[in-house]
C-alpha cells in the first residue's frame, strides 16, 4: 500500500500546477463536515466512500483530476480507484495546498 501512495504522491508541484492549467477537476475526498469546516473554493467535495457510486459523473468532466484530503491517505485510495476506471487522476494529498492550484486554474482561463 505504501508503494502505491508513494507512487502516486510523487508528482511535484510543478507537475500539479501544470496538471491544473489544463482544467483539471480538484476533488476533496473527505467527509463534508471537515469540507464544510474549511476547504478551497473552486474544489469538488465527493468524500472517499461515494467515489465508487460517482465514477461516471467524474469521468463525464472529460478533464484530468487532482485528488486531496487531510494527509493524502484517501485521496491517494480515491486516485487508486479513479485511475482503475481509466481516469486520468493525481494525489494532489493536503487539501491546503489546493489554493495555488485553484489560483493557477483560473489565471489559464483568464
Amino acid at each position: 500500500m505504501m508503494n502505491l501512495l508513494k507512487k502516486l504522491t510523487s508528482k511535484k508541484n510543478s507537475d500539479l500546477t501544470a496538471i491544473a492549467q489544463r482544467g483539471a477537476v480538484i476533488i476533496d475526498v473527505r467527509n463534508p463536515d471537515e469540507y464544510l469546516a474549511g476547504n478551497v473554493r473552486g474544489t469538488v467535495n465527493i468524500p472517499l466512500g461515494n467515489i465508487p457510486s460517482k465514477i461516471e459523473k467524474i469521468k463525464s468532466y472529460q478533464k484530468p483530476v487532482i485528488t486531496c484530503c487531510v494527509s493524502g491517505t484517501r485521496s491517494g485510495l480515491a486516485a487508486a480507484m479513479l485511475k482503475a476506471k481509466g481516469i486520468e487522476v493525481y494525489n494532489g494529498v493536503r487539501w491546503e495546498n489546493m489554493e495555488a492550484l485553484v489560483e493557477a486554474r483560473m489565471k489559464k482561463k483568464l
